[in-house]
């Protein structure tokens, strides 16, 4: 059996909004819909929430069907029966077959979308205001303009209400979200 990969690793090598390929390994809890996990590669699992998926377990992928996803982000937990501290890869299904009907994006709708690709571009600066911080996903959501994005992090998050200057970093057409990266004072 292989080793789970360090946390750091995994973030390093499947970045958020990344296109991975995986292999569905088994579903979890399928009657109440929560879900299935994904083998991305030795040590290494992702997870499709329920939500995301078809409405009835027997429309899912099947076992062992490779697939394609986009990384959305990556939860960290804590297990008492193996490695203490596990990174999971939270994914997307890019295969419409395999989303539930009418799947949202995960950001904006095709019209706001297309509004944030002309105003945004990759490299821009802008400035952002802290609005909510989910301690258990390790991520912030920032908001500017008339815009939201979230942003992971490590060691200490900024406070809710903290003001700061963002990059743009992606803009990811797959899931209709803009990712920033806060800007480093030096």
């Amino acid at each position: 059996m292989a080793q789970p990969a360090g946390i750091g690793d995994v973030i390093q090598r499947f970045p958020i909004g990344e296109h991975v390929s995986g292999r569905i390994r088994t579903y979890l809890r399928p009657n109440s819909r929560t879900g299935l996990f994904v083998d991305l590669e030795p040590g290494v699992t992702g997870f499709v929430d329920g939500t995301e998926l078809p409405l009835h377990a027997h429309d899912w992928p099947p076992i062992g069907a490779a697939m394609r996803f986009e990384v959305l982000r990556h939860d960290l937990y804590e297990s008492v029966y193996d490695n203490p501290h596990r990174c999971q890869v939270r994914l997307w299904p890019l295969d419409r077959r395999w989303r539930k009907p009418r799947a949202h994006h995960w950001g904006f709708d095709d019209e706001q979308w297309a509004s944030i690709q002309a105003r945004y571009r990759i490299g821009a600066t802008v400035t952002g205001t802290v609005d909510s911080v989910a301690r258990g996903n390790r991520w912030y959501t920032v908001h500017f303009d008339d815009v939201w994005a979230r942003v992971s992090w490590t060691g200490t998050p900024p406070a809710v209400g903290t003001t700061g200057r963002y990059t743009v970093s992606r803009l990811l057409d797959s899931t209709h979200r803009i990712l920033i990266t806060p800007e480093t004072t030096s």
